[in-house]
């Protein structure tokens, strides 16, 4: 494949042909990506941006899929993707863009997506420091650390870790048939007001080996939320010490036209203030 690299200590050329010459942000890889294109993405943390803006996410692209977990010396002719060690090289996409640790400042979103099909493609990375606070009302106080709106991206070996909303889905807000794969992720110390991992509006996503725990939110659903049609399917999934301050620490379907599919699900040490723990 055609194969873009990032590396944030990179010290070459910076025009994304090598390691050694690697770009040294996501966003400008992004912005060279094309449809066939991976990019490759060596351990490091990595910002939507260095201005400021708590606007600016990261934008996946169709037809892009785009690997962390590299050490940054991998030679692709030799080197198999189910090899990368993501905990030994832990590729991690910040909203912290402001002041290091004063999470007042920022990303909203740290990905933010609009349109996607399931050629998008997202592996072996931590997703973590998305802050949705934005105006009451509005999409900047959802999915801290994904926001999906039409858009079905692929999701592999992907932690959300840390994020925050001020209304819905502090690691991921799903809306208008946006129904992402989500394959060995992981949703653990995210925070809201409704649904701490995933809030789903109108939207079913597939699950497959997700662990949600230990999730908080102070209103409904520390773990996942579905409301409106949202139809998800899980299997091999484990909802485990996550806490609402209302109703459902593990999951909540708020109205009849929600009926996701469990196969496999375990629900374990989940509480809740006043019902459905």
């Amino acid at each position: 494949p055609d194969i873009i690299y990032v590396n944030e200590a990179a010290p070459g050329s910076a025009d994304g042909s090598s390691w050694d010459n690697a770009y040294t942000t996501l966003q400008a890889a992004l912005a060279a990506a094309g449809d066939g294109h991976q990019i490759w993405v060596a351990t490091g943390t990595y910002y939507p941006t260095d201005s400021g803006d708590r606007s600016i996410s990261f934008q996946m692209k169709n037809g892009v899929a785009i690997y962390g977990g590299f050490a940054g010396n991998e030679d692709p002719s030799e080197f198999n993707l189910d090899d990368r060690n993501f905990t030994v090289n832990e590729t991690i996409l910040s909203g912290d863009i402001g002041t290091p640790g004063d999470d007042s400042d920022n990303s909203y979103h740290v990905i933010k997506n609009s349109g996607l099909g399931s050629t998008a493609a997202l592996n072996g990375f931590t997703i973590t420091g998305g802050k949705a606070d934005g105006a009451y009302g509005g999409s900047e106080r959802k999915g801290g650390g994904m926001y999906n709106d039409d858009s079905c991206p692929i999701l592999t070996n992907v932690t959300f870790s840390g994020n925050t909303a001020g209304d819905d889905g502090g690691g991921m807000y799903n809306i208008s048939n946006s129904n992402p794969a989500l394959t060995n992720v992981t949703f653990s110390g995210n925070t809201a007001g409704f649904a701490g991992g995933l809030y789903n509006y109108n939207s079913s996503p597939t699950l497959t080996n997700v662990t949600f725990s230990e999730n908080s939110v102070t209103g409904t659903a520390g773990g996942m939320f579905n409301i409106s049609n949202s139809c998800p399917v899980l299997n091999h999934v484990t909802f485990s010490r996550n806490s609402a301050g209302n109703r459902g620490g593990g999951m909540v379907n708020h109205d009849g036209s929600s009926s996701p599919t469990l196969m496999n699900v375990t629900f374990n040490g989940n509480t809740a203030g006043y019902g459905g723990g």
